[in-house]
């Protein structure tokens, strides 16, 4: 059996290229060729869809964090956090 290389590029959403080179059967080349460029298209995409997620997680957080400060300035500026300190007391009502 003869063997032979097989090459293939992928370029993937962010404009990155896969190399790859894989040594095949002369009679499946074409076949694996076509199957190694799928394969590595899926893992590119699923690459990027975890880096997506992850950049989605982090979005909540920060919009999170902003909220929190949001409700803690209000809540120190009713009296119900003590600035210095930052504990929440019961408010004393005037009446």
């Amino acid at each position: 059996m003869k063997n032979e290389y097989a090459s293939t590029t992928i370029a993937t959403p962010q404009n990155t290229t896969i190399n790859t080179t894989l040594n095949t059967n002369t009679n499946n080349t074409a076949a694996l060729a076509d199957k190694l460029t799928v394969f590595r298209l899926k893992a590119a995409l699923l690459a990027e869809a975890d880096m997506l997620r992850a950049k989605l997680s982090e979005s909540h957080v920060m919009a999170f964090r902003d909220e929190v400060r949001r409700r803690t300035a209000v809540l120190i500026e009713l009296g119900h956090i003590q600035k210095q300190e930052g504990v929440v007391t019961k408010k004393v009502c005037a009446w």
